[in-house]
C-alpha cells in the first residue's frame, strides 16, 4: 500500500500534526507525526509522534470526542475521565465529578 496523507492538523505556523497511512512491516497503521518546517519552509515530518494500529482507530475516536466534549466545564466543575482501551480496541470510561 503507498503512503497515503489522510489529514493535516496545524500546530503553529511551524508545526503541524500529520496523518499518514502507511504500511510497516506488513500492517497498514495509522501515523500521527510531528511535521515541522524546514530552511525552506517545506513541512517534513519528524520522529515524533505515533502509530495506531487500524483495529484500535475508533477507540482513538471515541477517546478523542471524549476529550473534546470534557474539556468544556460543566457548571464551574471539572470532569476528571479515565479512558482505558483493552487489547481488543474497546474503548471504556469511568467519570467523576470534582468541584
Amino acid at each position: 500500500m503507498p503512503e497515503r496523507i489522510v489529514g493535516e492538523v496545524r500546530k503553529s505556523a511551524r508545526e503541524s500534526i500529520r496523518l499518514v497511512l502507511r504500511e510497516k512491516r506488513g500492517d497498514v497503521g495509522l501515523d500521527l507525526r510531528i511535521a515541522a518546517a524546514n530552511g525552506r519552509g517545506e513541512m517534513c515530518e519528524t520522529a515524533k509522534g505515533l502509530r495506531v494500529p487500524i483495529a484500535k482507530i475508533g477507540a482513538l475516536i471515541t477517546a478523542l470526542q471524549d476529550a473534546q466534549r470534557l474539556a468544556t466545564p460543566i457548571e464551574g466543575r471539572s470532569l476528571v475521565r479515565s479512558v482505558a482501551v483493552d487489547d481488543v480496541g474497546t474503548a471504556t470510561s469511568g467519570a467523576s465529578f470534582f468541584g
